[in-house]
């Protein structure tokens, strides 16, 4: 029994003689946020100017409701096993005509879709207003997410 103890603090002793180990960076030195610098100021020619329609963008709570109505509704057909599958039905029907509406309910957006050629000869895609005067040919600076003409 000594020989085990002895042999088990001898190599506890050991052990912690050894020399440090790299065992990579600290907990949660990923998860920090990059730093975010805007881009610089570029100039460029506008290649293309295009008006773009956003389809809009639904939570949920359309279809959740029209599951419900639709469930409720479906219910009220058949009898056992057909009841059943009527209440199935009737939700998923209510679900997808409830997204439907609220997606219509909430409407798209245009938007324009400006295509520059920098003078470094790269592209930027910068999406402006529908309202913005801009044409191909317009020699623009670009500033993070807004385009001047000059």
């Amino acid at each position: 029994m000594l020989r085990k103890v002895l042999l088990v603090v001898g190599v506890l002793g050991l052990t912690a003689c050894a020399g440090p180990h790299y065992h990579g960076p600290p907990p949660g030195y990923y998860d920090r946020p990059a730093a975010h610098y805007p881009p610089p100021a570029g100039f460029g020619t506008v290649e293309s100017v295009q008006m773009v329609a956003s389809h809009g963008h639904t939570d949920g709570s359309g279809a959740i409701l029209g599951a419900i109505i639709g469930g409720v509704i479906g219910h009220q057909f058949g009898g056992g096993r057909g009841n059943d599958v009527a209440t199935v039905a009737g939700a998923l029907g209510g679900a997808a005509i409830g997204n439907e509406v609220e997606r219509s309910n909430r409407g798209g957006r245009e938007y324009l879709r400006v295509v520059v050629r920098m003078e470094n000869g790269a592209y930027r895609t910068v999406p402006q207003p529908p309202n913005a005067d801009l044409r191909p040919g317009d020699r623009v600076r670009i500033e993070g997410p807004n385009i001047y003409r000059y």
